[in-house]
């Protein structure tokens, strides 16, 4: 899935559902090409989970070529796997949120976190961010 090839929900629910839930946290994420990634997380002690200041997830994604992420998904909660193959409400809002915050990162040199409140509950404004 690439955003700058027409991306579709379809593409995004593909995705999401070839991980499995079980198997760790994930991170959803956007390269500076476009491509939208999802990574599981290798968890080692020493290391800082990722937050809004620290965009760089340790061990699998340089920060240098992040432009996009989602706050991690945790494991065995519903955000990956095959659950979601029928979960249009998921998919579609989280595809919308990914959708703003591409478009809104080109003017911002500097990685973009998706919180999981703005796909959780989309009446919250995206615009006030």
């Amino acid at each position: 899935m690439n955003m700058d090839q027409n991306p579709t929900v379809e593409q995004l629910r593909s995705l999401l559902v070839s991980a499995d839930d079980w198997a760790g946290n994930h991170v959803l994420w956007i390269n500076h090409a476009g491509e939208v990634l999802l990574t599981r997380l290798t968890r080692v002690p020493a290391m800082p989970r990722p937050t809004w200041e620290t965009p760089t997830i340790p061990g699998t994604i340089a920060d240098a070529d992040v432009r996009v992420f989602c706050e991690e998904f945790p494991a065995g909660l519903g955000y990956v796997g095959s659950e979601l193959a029928t979960d249009d409400a998921w998919t579609s809002g989280l595809f919308r949120v990914l959708i703003w915050a591409w478009i809104h990162s080109a003017a911002n040199p500097s990685p973009q976190g998706i919180d999981l409140e703005e796909v959780l509950h989309p009446s919250l404004s995206l615009e006030s961010r």
